[in-house]
């Protein structure tokens, strides 16, 4: 059981430095990740080795994210995570009652178990997964280079490290990975015209990525990487195409916080234009 979250991670019990208090517990609501096989190799939840339970901040209608991921798979985005509701109680050994923190979503884990249940579309076997997101001043934007690693949390986080571009999947190859990366953004922002056309059209499925894209522009998600640079997975797959993956979909259906009037935005101009090619560039293709 691990804390979850960016701007949205918090203490689930008391002030920073206190104890936990079995008779008046302080109790938070706060985002969890479930890892099965953590302590106990090859333990599995329902087939599943992980598991990311969230609660719905800013969202009094507890339905956004979920919502969305359902939005996403009735309009053929077979690529987004599953979600569903549950109730989550924690108890804490030595405690005489549970902590009821009430509703909760459950969302499935992006990773190798996540590849592996998909692999009819993108082929069998595991291939380089990355997330993308912030790292300080740098993002996920398919145009700079100067973040790709390994994520190193630390409980000193002066001592963690963070990257745009974060490799989740066979991390002791990390040269590999970076170079086929590094190879694919060079590829995207250097190709042009009918070159550029072929080369995504085979390097990518491109009608299952504007699906995707349609979906998310629609819902008002402007925490994304056309706007933000952020909160997408991005996949390298055995059968040789790259997919595009969504995540985090709670900053969406009115939500504005970056972005102005969020539902009254130009669909086809939703962010970024010129520091955005992996999407600008498509839709500039009739």
């Amino acid at each position: 059981l691990r804390l979850k979250g960016n701007t949205s991670r918090r203490r689930p019990e008391g002030s920073t430095g206190e104890l936990h208090n079995a008779f008046n517990p302080d109790w938070h609501h706060s985002h969890f990740g479930l890892d099965f096989s953590k302590y106990r190799d090859n333990q599995r939840f329902r087939g599943l080795e992980k598991l990311n339970l969230k609660w719905f901040k800013d969202d009094a209608s507890c339905v956004r994210e979920i919502y969305c991921y359902d939005l996403f798979r009735r309009f053929g985005c077979w690529n987004a995570p599953r979600a569903s509701y549950c109730r989550l109680n924690i108890h804490v050994q030595g405690d005489a009652t549970p902590a009821y923190f009430g509703l909760y979503e459950i969302v499935e884990n992006i990773d190798e178990d996540f590849l592996k249940k998909n692999q009819n579309y993108w082929g069998s076997g595991v291939g380089f997964l990355w997330k993308g997101g912030w790292s300080g001043s740098n993002n996920a934007n398919f145009v700079s280079t100067a973040s790709i690693g390994v994520e190193n949390v630390n409980i000193n986080p002066a001592l963690s490290v963070y990257y745009a571009y974060d490799l989740k999947t066979r991390k002791s190859e990390l040269p590999a990975a970076k170079a086929e990366l590094l190879q694919f953004i060079s590829d995207l922002n250097t190709k042009t015209g009918a070159a550029f056309q072929t080369w995504i059209e085979g390097r990518m499925d491109v009608p299952l990525f504007l699906r995707t894209y349609a979906v998310n522009v629609v819902v008002g998600m402007w925490d994304d990487y056309w706007v933000n640079g952020n909160n997408f997975y991005f996949y390298f797959a055995p059968n040789g195409k790259a997919y595009f993956i969504p995540y985090d979909y709670d900053n969406t259906l009115g939500t504005s916080q970056i972005i102005p009037n969020s539902g009254t935005q130009n669909l086809l101009t939703w962010g970024n234009m010129t520091q955005r090619p992996l999407i600008t560039k498509i839709l500039a293709i009739p």
